[in-house]
Order: structure tokens, then sequence, then C-alpha cells
């Protein structure tokens, strides 16, 4: 890691990670507005690197570069070269690794240049203060992280029932405030409101249009809101703007699935008992698609067509994208967060991917074996310069406590940091496997109090003198705590049995809070899966693959996203065919394969004839039909009522049978067996799929069995 501090790195135009501090972590977003002086100069760095965007000349001096415009625009548009930094194939800006095993990696130099610009800056406002305030500033600059957002946990008190409610789930309310509150430096004890740099980012092309600056060129087959040229939308509403509700409904319906295959993201795929993650290679936690390390183009089979993965699973790219599909996919128009070339400007973006850095971190400390090819992981990281005359590559960010930051889990973890890692992950997130409310152990922890934020709340904020700690990291099995009140780091030697005490229980096949007993084998379970591929540039931009069960009516795609019938969706995050990208060209020219899976489990759980909650509360009596999880239940049911439809992100239906059929999208499913978490293996595992390609052969977009029979395209 560099040496120089990361302002002066800035002054050279290299990216200079923050320095590494265990006690200043990445902490989740609802967390990170808890410490209101952090949070006041982080509104403030925002709304500044804002209003400078217009005011850069086209010259180019090095401080050009540090804007919020400039940085957002590395992931695709304006078509520049960042510092001069050109592509290999001669092609202007846009450097994004999407499809590559180097997606992580290349995201992570990402959030990290990000975090230098956005800290430097928070460095600066607070000099500014008066002497009475400014060493509280500055010490809050210091402890500042970029702070993730994960959709999964909850962010709403509902009532206590003891049973699921999808109302827990919705966006963070710092991101959907229109006002916030924040103290300046010219009047540190005066509250004032402005707009909200986290609920959009305001474009000011005109301006940069006289001063000579790059705008970004949009493109009609978008289907955006002629209000996106002014500022970023999120699942615009009919009128083109924010639609808030619309957006916390589409999360609250889909954050079963979502939930469940992060948990299947994060999980053990095995031949046997030995729960050794031998299946899952590198290649397929990382990316959608096969890639070959020594051309880093996408493998072509023997048929002349793209080659898939043998079996399957969520991948960290797939369940990226597809919070990108929920975030901007509207009702008649798409919003930034769907677009490659522009989703950087929405300011959600960020705190998306830094979750997104979380997981590839907590993956690092549960499997570190895993990591990509020599060469791969060799390449340079375009267009981070790590000094005068080297890039940044994925073997220099491998150790992440070195990028700056502490994330659960730690790379040097001991047998007993290990477990507790996984028994953390299991707790956070297994419950939404099967639909369930989340364990006392989560929801005694979220939601997070946010009476107490200024920003939120301005006069009318509580104040509280109690220490408020939070959990940010384990090393070896101790845990490094941060205690937000006293603003003071504290290193406790904590016993990690009393720090996990109530996440796992020894026998899971009577824990009815953990799966449904009608699913149970024994001590495992089976699970359901749809597998989609298609070919990632079919329809000249990204679209969602939304499965349901039951009715469909194709007259509502607007309200697919929020249909309770719909199993899932899965986005495919493509360019167009004008995007200014080289890694983009030559998958679309390769005719990319993307796959992904849609988990059914939860929902076939509402299927069972044993169900009886008011038909209200579930599907139609008439569906409830199924009598078990076995195949021989299964495979007849959905083969009756299983479908899909494809849409854009402006949720236009897309069904052309020609274009479907030219697509190549395929839609079967399998069966997985689980193996329940124990004591010994905190998280269970995954068995190879078993596939049932009977239930969708003959339908539009389902199997079709190869010339000569036998699966095809195998990797």
């Amino acid at each position: 890691m560099s040496t120089v501090p990361p302002k002066e790195g800035q002054a050279k135009n290299w990216c200079v990670p923050l320095v590494p501090d265990a006690a200043k972590a990445r902490v989740e977003i609802d967390e990170f507005i808890d410490d209101n002086d952090m949070t006041n100069l982080f509104l403030l760095a925002l709304e500044e690197l804002y209003k400078e965007d217009a005011t850069k000349s086209q010259a180019k001096k090095n401080e050009d570069w540090w804007t919020y415009y400039s940085i957002s625009g590395i992931h695709g548009q304006p078509a520049e070269n960042w510092d001069g930094v050109q592509q290999p194939n001669g092609q202007m800006g846009s450097y994004c690794a999407h499809g590559q095993v180097v997606f992580p990696t290349w995201h992570r130099s990402y959030m990290n240049i990000f975090e230098q610009m956005i800290s430097n800056k928070m460095h600066d406002i607070a000099d500014k203060f008066p002497p009475a305030q400014r060493a509280v500033y500055q010490k809050a600059a210091t402890r500042f992280r970029v702070p993730y957002w994960d959709p999964v946990l909850p962010r709403n008190k509902v009532a206590n029932t003891g049973r699921f409610d999808e109302k827990i789930w919705s966006i963070p309310k710092i991101c959907a405030a229109k006002k916030v509150w924040v103290k300046r430096p010219g009047s540190p004890n005066k509250l004032e409101q402005i707009t909200n740099p986290l609920y959009a980012y305001k474009f000011d092309n005109d301006a940069l249009n006289k001063k000579g600056r790059i705008p970004i060129a949009y493109n009609p087959d978008w289907k955006m809101s002629p209000k996106c040229r002014d500022h970023t939308i999120r699942a615009p509403g009919p009128d083109g703007e924010n639609d808030d509700a619309f957006l916390d409904l589409s999360l609250q319906r889909q954050g079963v699935a979502i939930g469940t295959n992060l948990w299947k993201l994060l999980s053990r795929y095995t031949n046997d008992g030995v729960h050794n993650n031998a299946l899952r290679t590198w290649n397929s936690f990382a990316a959608h698609d096969v890639y070959d390390p020594n051309t880093a183009e996408p493998v072509i089979g023997d048929d002349g067509e793209p080659l898939y993965q043998a079996d399957t699973a969520v991948s960290l790219e797939s369940w990226h994208d597809q919070i990108h599909g929920l975030v901007g996919t509207g009702q008649g128009y798409a919003g930034h967060m769907g677009v490659p070339t522009i989703a950087g400007f929405d300011p959600i973006f960020w705190f998306h991917h830094c979750n997104v850095d979380r997981l590839l971190a907590i993956y690092q400390a549960l499997f570190p074996d895993k990591w990509p090819e020599p060469k791969e992981a060799g390449d340079n990281l375009y267009p981070f310069r790590k000094n005068e005359t080297e890039f940044w590559t994925s073997n220099d960010l491998r150790d992440w406590t070195k990028c700056g930051y502490p994330i659960p889990g730690n790379k040097y973890l001991d047998e007993d940091g290990l477990n507790a890692l996984e028994k953390h992950i299991y707790e956070y997130y297994n419950w939404t496997t099967a639909g369930t409310a989340p364990p006392e152990s989560v929801s005694d922890k979220w939601p997070k109090d946010l009476s107490r934020c200024i920003a939120l709340n301005g006069p009318n904020a509580k104040t509280s003198t109690a220490p408020r700690v939070q959990f940010t990291a384990l090393s070896g099995s101790r845990l490094v705590v941060r205690s937000v009140g006293l603003q003071t780091p504290l290193n406790l030697a904590i016993k990690v049995t009393d720090v996990v005490k109530n996440i796992v229980v020894n026998d899971h096949v009577d824990n009815p809070a953990a799966r449904p007993p009608e699913i149970v084998t024994e001590k495992s379970v089976l699970t359901w899966n749809a597998r989609v591929k298609v070919r990632k540039f079919a329809f000249n931009g990204s679209f969602n693959i939304h499965l349901f069960i039951g009715d469909i009516f194709d007259n509502q795609s607007a309200r697919f996203m929020t249909k309770k019938n719909e199993v899932g969706f899965s986005t495919v995050f493509a360019t167009s065919t004008d995007a200014p990208c080289a890694n983009c060209v030559r998958q679309r020219q390769a005719n990319m394969m993307y796959e992904d899976v849609i988990p059914m489990t939860h929902a076939l759980k509402a299927y069972l004839r044993s169900n009886d909650t008011a038909e209200a509360d579930g599907p139609p009596m008439a569906l409830r039909t199924l009598e078990s999880f076995e195949p021989e239940h299964v495979v007849p049911f959905l083969k009756a009522n299983m479908d899909w439809r494809l849409t854009d992100l402006a949720s236009t239906l897309i069904d052309d049978e020609d274009l479907l059929k030219n697509s190549h999208l395929e839609v079967t499913v399998g069966m997985r067996k689980f193996d329940l978490p124990s004591e010994q293996n905190p998280m269970g595992a995954y068995y190879p799929a078993q596939m049932f390609n009977e239930i969708t052969e003959g339908k539009l977009g389902g199997y079709v069995a190869p010339p000569g029979g036998g699966e095809v395209h195998i990797a």
C-alpha cells in the first residue's frame, strides 16, 4: 500500500486508500448517521463537490478530476480519459469491468478513490470551522469511512406477531429524505435545512457546456424521464420523478428473494459432507459468465456459442445487478441506477457498492484460497494509479485491512473467529430463506433508533449521553468495537461464545424459526431454484426477467415488481450499443451469456396444501395444492403454474417472439439438497443441483433439448 497521504496522492491523481485503523470502520448507513458530526461533514462535502462540477475548466488541471461528476463518470459516461489514462484498445473512458472476474476488485479500487475524495473534502471543511468546534470536526473527518447499504436489514418497526412482515424493509431514511439539516463552518451553532445530496445528484449540463466540460450523451433507447438530465431519479413513477413509495414496496415484495440470494452467495457448495466449498470457483463467485483468464474473453464451445457455468449459483455480480435493477426499474421510465454508463451518478450507487465490497471481504475471510488466477490478479485496474509508474492490481487489493477499513470478518481469523463469523452470517441472513421474522438477536438491534440523527430530525433530534456500541470487526477471536457516543475506540476481549449466543442451535430440525418443518428431510432440506441464461446484450440495454406462479396480467407490467405472486426477478445489467466501453464491445461481439438464479423455496412454501393462512395473506386457495417439496410433487406443480416475462427497466413488456428466440433465453428449474447448519458447520452446505428440465420444456424461453440429447454449453 502507498505511504503517501491521501491528500498528497490526490494532488498527483493517485488512488491512495485511507490510513488503516481497525476502529474506523465502514458501517451500515443507519449506524453511520448516528454519528452526527461525521454525517454533517459528509453532507457538506457532497454538497460542495456537486457545486464544483460546473465550475471546473476544460484545461483539466489535477483538481478537475476530483469532482463528483468526474469520479462518477469513470463508471461509464462521459466518455473521457480520466487523468489521460486511455483504455488498452484506444477507446475513450468507461473503464468498467462488468462481466469479468476482476469485477469485484476493480470496484474495490473504485470505492477507494471515491472514499479518498470525500475524506479529503471533509478534512478541508473541518479545517474551516471556528477554533471552538474545529477539533471536534477534525476528529470526525478522521473517523470517516464510506457507509454501506445492506438492503436485507430491517428499517421499520412492525407489530410483534411472531410472523414475517415485509414492511420491515425500505430504502434508508437518509436516502429518501428530500431535505436534511446541517451546520456550516460560518454558523456552527445554527441548523440550516438544505436539499439532501443523498436523495439525488443534480446535473448542471448548461454550465458544463459553457465551460467546455463533456456532458452525458443520453440514448432514447434507455427510456428515461425528460427530467433525467436535471437530476438522478430512482424507480421513476408515471410523472418521471422518484416514486419512493413504489421503490419501498418493490423492496418489500422482493426482499425475501434478495436476502436468500445474499445467503446463497456466501454459502458453501460441496460434492460431499466435508463442507469445503470445493464446487465454488472464484470465477463462479465473482462474475455471471465463463471467462478465459489467458484471453480475457468469453469461452466459446465447439458449437460456436459461449459456455456457461456447469452448476450455476448466484454470483456477486448478479446479486449486485439485482439491486441496480430494483432501484432503476420504474413505471414508464428507467432510473439512472439501471443504466450502467450513468449509474454512478446516483448517490445510492456508492452505498450499494460499499456493501458489495463488504460482501467480497466477508467471502475472502470465509474462503481465503479463492482468488483470480495469477494473470488476472496481476492485470492493471485502469484508471487507478498506485504511483507515478504503476496502476493498482487485484493482488494489491487482496488484503482489504490495508485499504483503510475493517469489516465483520478478518483475513487473520483463528478457528474461533471464523466460526463466529459464520454464525454472524447465519444470524443476519438465513432467516430470509424461509421468509420468517428475523430472530431476536437481529430484531433487538434493527431497525436502528434514528431519533438522535440531527440530519433527519434537525432541532427535534433527541440527545443521549449513553455510548452506542457498534459491532465492526473480528480479529482473531477478538472483537474490535467502536463507541459512537464516547467517540473512543475500545479493544475489548470478549469471548466469542458470549457474542454469538442464541445464534445457532444444536437441533435445527426442531427450530421452526429457522425453516418450515414441511421442507425438512432428516438433517437436510430440499431447496428449489430457477436458473436463467440469456444473451447479455440481446435487448440493447438492461432488462428484467420476472418469474411468477399463477396468473400473469401482461397489461400490468409496470407493477410486476410489486406483484405478490412474483417469485423473484433477475436483472441483466447491460449497456446499449452506443456505450463507450471496450469491455462491453468485446462481450457484445462474443454474444456473452448472462446467468443467474432466482430462489423459489420461499415462494413454494405458500403453495403447500398445509398453508392455512387467510387468502388475503397468501395465494388463492385453489393453488395451494403442493403436498411436499419432493420432486414428485413440485415438478408437476411448477409445470402447470410457473411462467415468466421479460421487461425493460421502464417496465415495458418484451414480447417479440423473434427477439426472445434470438436472445437464447433459457429458464430451467433445479433442486439442491442443503445440509442444515450445525455447531461445527454454522452455515451448512449446498450440494450439486439436480435439473428438472421437463418443467419448462416446450415454453418460449424454456429448456430446449440439444440435438442428440444431453446438456450442452457446459464449462
